[in-house]
């Protein structure tokens, strides 16, 4: 887009986009190679969303308008493109670190960064699920409702998999229970929280130096993926966490992104 036909987007009475899209639309420019961005676009953009109103409908004239008070304009070169990256990183829940390491997950839920990741639990949907688990028969299930967690749902292997006992806590915000079941040999950590109500949700810290992260969906359900890799003494590990209505679900398991994939997929 050349200034001529910018200037045109600009003052186009029909421009009437909202904050994301505009930070979308920022965000898909500083995509490319360093020498391919429009900076007459970015600094647009910028001013745009430095107008920005949460009040009222963003119209053009925030960003240009040569008859009225203008917003003072800030012109970016390319040595600015790692600060603007890192604004427009924190907008949408993605920090630089993520973006440099190739982390999967691009969600304004998840930020990533260089030994956790926080995932804003409370800004989720409050919707229950409507999976109808056909292992509530099992040893596990029936515990855990008894104890008061609220939309059990789980890995399908777990239902069947060797646990030692259940660790409770209770009190007047939360239902927590932290558990280790052992599957072929193999053995996993969870723990799972039901708030008693919106306001108590917690966001939590998922610890830990990420080789890779990915968020996948399974039954209609929002589930991040975050990954350690191994060494020569150690295995790659995997937490797996997702959030039903008001309950929270964390599980560390004994693998690489991929094979916990498969896993988490047979969910129910």
């Amino acid at each position: 887009m050349d200034k001529n036909n910018l200037k045109k987007f600009l003052d186009d009475k029909s421009w009437n986009y909202d904050k994301k899209t505009i930070e979308q639309m920022m965000e898909k420019e500083l995509e490319k190679e360093p020498e391919d961005i429009n900076m007459e676009f970015v600094d647009a953009c910028m001013n745009y969303l430095t107008g920005y109103s949460e009040n009222t409908t963003p119209v053009k004239d925030k960003v240009i308008n040569e008859n009225k008070p203008k917003i003072r304009r800030i012109r970016f070169n390319r040595i600015m493109i790692a600060a603007i990256i890192m604004l427009i990183s924190i907008s949408i829940g993605v920090t630089a670190y993520a973006v440099v390491n190739e982390m999967k997950i691009s969600d304004v839920i998840v930020s990533i960064f260089s030994d956790y990741a926080n995932i804003k639990y409370s800004n989720k949907n409050d919707e229950k699920s409507d999976i109808l688990s056909p292992y509530k028969t099992t040893k596990i299930y029936k515990e855990l409702e008894a104890g008061g967690i609220d939309n059990i749902v789980l890995p399908r292997d777990l239902y069947d998999a060797t646990y030692e006992n259940l660790e409770w806590h209770n009190d007047f915000t939360e239902n927590s229970v932290g558990f280790v079941p052992k599957l072929d040999e193999n053995v996993f950590s969870v723990l799972i929280i039901t708030y008693t109500d919106k306001k108590w949700v917690q966001n939590p810290d998922i610890q830990g130096e990420f080789s890779s992260s990915k968020k996948i969906e399974v039954n209609g359900i929002d589930v991040y993926v975050f990954e350690r890799k191994g060494n020569d003494s150690t295995k790659a590990n995997t937490t797996i966490s997702y959030q039903i209505g008001l309950t929270q679900y964390y599980i560390d398991c004994p693998y690489d992104i991929e094979t916990a994939e498969e896993f988490i997929k047979n969910m129910n």
